[in-house]
């Protein structure tokens, strides 16, 4: 076959690769748990509940509805007015307002669910790809550029975080920016600090803070590793400009994030306790055998059968065959992902020593630096205490995703000299051992475990039995093309072997997918907000009784006084406490919630209220108007940017019920008035007035765009000096001193 990136047939390969996770779509399915407005009673006993893939319902997608409806109507979206009294948007950077497929698919008028799916589908085909070109950088032989793509691409990491927009988003840009960190010695310096200065503001942009500094990570790591191996000190100038341009260019959506967490309830103090539970939530021990399947831990979504013992109760919820999460508060598979498959593990095992030093150095700087931050070593200890923001970030579990890229460009990088050996023997031996291993490794420590929640005790044996037995005919499937792979004299069909040894490893239908809800819910609020009461929130099952869960109001077009992001201004914290009856309105379990528990009458109808969402049914309030001039309710309307009130003459003092962050201004017929010292958006407007604009600018996005600006006429600049060094034959690379 031609060299990669000749052929269209790897382009075609990379474009459908993603149907392994994400076929459902193509039959009108969507991303996420399909969270409606009630909760099924029965959801309770009949289906396990997933925490994680929960927020995809209840975070993604109500987030890219504001943004993709506002970007319809030609404009970012600052702030989204239907959650937590006017919650500032554009502040928590996984609403990912200025990503630029967001901003096409919003103008192109897409759905909110079609637009997920596609970004899912464009994320997995780019992650692959940009794996893909960045072995061939690496000098990976033959068809070992497509393993390694196909490897990472079909990794359980990608199909676990593919609800995730911003997540998968950050992570497809990644291998594009290191690509851009690699020397070659046939080309100058300069020639690819465009494009990976512009992988790195794709990045940037695209959302997860998280994920976008484990890119940076990795792109610093190869940076020096490079400079330091091959004594190339201007090749770290080099990379440094890279990141710095493309790091600029982000600025009109990176600096109103850093701006907001300044002020937000989850702003911390790097503390010796903080660290302890940081540390807590990386990978255990008992989790490693999911890097051989990760089937062999069960599946959150997966329901384990059980016989109950005579003294159980009644009332018992749906448990998944996903076990640690009864052995590790917090455990979710997407947190520990570090599954690659027995013939990846095979591959990195015996071909590493055919690398070229370069390949080494890259592979070995992102692996391990992938392993000491997701398995909790003291390493974490300076980005903990040495970074600002890293005391706030979640799992250290997460970093698996450097480990999952590494090991899949070592199985590119090893696949030639492996498959192509008329040596079989020793991998077929190595194979079997890695696998067997693996079963009998994971059930060893498996049954070393004791479940956290004493009900669970009586059940906990048979949850992991169910998990082991269901993992099974993936492993022995996944070892059979791996055999195949090793031994078929097609070089095709090799290919076509291994990926589908990674599939089978990794597993089936991991992303949750549901039918979409084809009719709106009807509320007669008569123009005020709703409120719903939520007790009974956890971690392991669904809620009973629940009623419009967090943030779906945003969804189905009302105003709730309280909602769910991970970015919440410590105003809107106490204004929701107050209104909570003096009790903080987050559960025990996620501070990032705010839900209603014990309602106060009297604020409910000051912050505009009118109706509340029970489990006995919904009770009307004598709510305030939400916005209304001189006592007298007034017409409203709510865009992406602020809220316009139709006064039609009124004057004196005019009051929108919306939490006045900083960032706020009041223009009276185009004119600006000042705000007023109130709990709510208040101006005094003179007689005669016929409309009022509260417009809302998160703060730093001025000079966000000024440096956003300067970010892109640089990243401008680096592609000219490249594009002329390329064309410029008598052009060499930068001599190092």
């Amino acid at each position: 076959m031609r060299p990669f990136g000749r052929s269209w047939a790897y382009w075609l390969l990379f474009l459908l690769l993603p149907a392994w996770f994400l076929a459902p779509v193509l039959g009108g399915r969507a991303i996420g748990q399909g969270i409606g407005f009630e909760i099924a009673a029965d959801r309770w006993f009949n289906e396990p509940f997933d925490v994680l893939h929960a927020d995809a319902d209840l975070q993604v997608r109500p987030w890219r509805q504001v943004v993709l409806e506002s970007w319809s109507a030609g404009q970012p979206a600052f702030w989204n007015p239907h959650q937590l009294l006017g919650a500032p948007l554009m502040a928590n950077a996984q609403s990912a307002v200025f990503y630029p497929p967001h901003v096409v698919l919003g103008m192109l008028r897409v759905s909110p669910d079609a637009s997920l799916s596609l970004l899912a589908w464009l994320h997995i085909s780019l992650l692959g790809l940009g794996v893909a070109a960045l072995a061939r950088r690496l000098r990976a032989e033959g068809h070992g550029p497509v393993v390694a793509g196909g490897t990472v691409a079909l990794a359980g990491f990608v199909g676990l975080w593919s609800p995730f927009a911003s997540v998968l988003g950050s992570v497809a840009w990644m291998p594009w920016v290191w690509a851009a960190m690699v020397p070659a010695d046939d080309e100058p310096h300069w020639r690819r600090a465009g494009a990976g200065a512009l992988a790195t503001a794709m990045m940037m942009l695209a959302g997860h803070l998280q994920f976008a500094a484990f890119g940076v990570l990795g792109a610093v790591v190869l940076a020096l590793g490079f400079a330091i191996v091959e004594r190339r000190g201007a090749w770290a100038a080099v990379c440094a400009a890279t990141l710095m341009a493309g790091g600029l260019a982000s600025m009109p959506q990176m600096l109103p994030v850093l701006e907001g967490t300044k002020t937000s309830h989850r702003r911390t103090v790097a503390t010796a306790e903080g660290f302890a539970a940081y540390q807590n939530s990386a990978v255990k021990l008992f989790e490693l055998p999911a890097m051989v399947s990760p089937m062999l831990m069960g599946q959150t979504r997966t329901r384990a059968e059980l016989t109950l013992p005579d003294n159980a109760s009644a009332r018992t919820p749906a448990f998944s065959t996903y076990w640690p999460q009864y052995a590790k508060p917090g455990a979710h598979p997407a947190e520990s992902a570090l599954g690659v498959g027995p013939l990846v593990l095979v591959l990195l095992a015996l071909g590493f020593r055919n690398w070229t030093r370069r390949a080494k150095v890259a592979v070995a700087s992102l692996g391990l630096l992938g392993l000491l931050i997701a398995l909790g070593t003291p390493f974490n200890a300076l980005l903990y205490y040495g970074l600002p923001g890293w005391s706030g970030s979640g799992s250290p579990g997460r970093a698996a995703i450097l480990w999952v890229i590494a090991a899949g460009l070592g199985a590119g990088l090893s696949w030639a000299s492996i498959t192509e050996s008329k040596a079989t023997k020793t991998p077929l031996y190595v194979l079997i051992g890695v696998g067997l291993g693996g079963v009998a490794i994971a059930n060893l420590l498996a049954s070393s475990q004791a479940p956290w929640l004493p009900n669970v005790a009586p059940f906990f044996g048979q949850i992991q039995a169910q998990a082991l037995v269901n993992a099974l005919p993936f492993v022995v499937g996944a070892l059979a093309c791996a055999a195949a792979a090793l031994m078929v004299p097609d070089a095709r069909g090799k290919v076509a072997a291994g990926l589908l040894s990674v599939a089978l490893a990794t597993g089936p239908g991991v992303v949750p997918t549901h039918t979409p809800e084809s009719s709106q819910v009807e509320l007669a609020t008569g123009g005020g907000r709703v409120a719903a009461v939520n007790r009974g929130w956890n971690l392991l099952a669904w809620p009973q009784g629940a009623v419009m869960m967090p943030n779906l109001a945003t969804r189905y077009g009302f105003y709730d006084a309280f909602g769910y992001d991970s970015l919440i201004p410590a105003t809107t914290v106490e204004a929701l406490t107050k209104i909570n009856g003096g009790t903080n309105p987050a559960p025990p379990t996620n501070g990032n919630m705010m839900l209603l528990s014990q309602p106060d009458p009297t604020e409910l109808a000051e912050a505009g209220v009118t109706v509340v969402l029970a489990p006995e049914g919904p009770q009307e309030l004598p709510g305030r108007p939400l916005a209304e001039a001189s006592g007298e309710a007034v017409a409203m309307r709510a865009d992406g940017q602020g809220l316009t009130l139709d006064l039609q003459g009124k004057s004196g003092l005019v009051v929108a019920r919306f939490i006045p962050l900083p960032g706020w201004q009041a223009f009276a017929d185009g004119k600006p008035v000042p705000l007023q010292e109130n709990r709510w958006l208040a101006a005094d407007v003179p007689a005669g007035t016929q409309s009022v604009r509260f417009q809302y600018t998160p703060p730093g996005y001025g000079p966000g765009v000024m440096l956003g600006l300067v970010g892109i006429l640089s990243i401008a600049a680096l592609a000219v000096v490249g594009a002329r060094q390329r064309m410029d034959p008598k052009t060499s690379k930068i001599e190092d001193e």
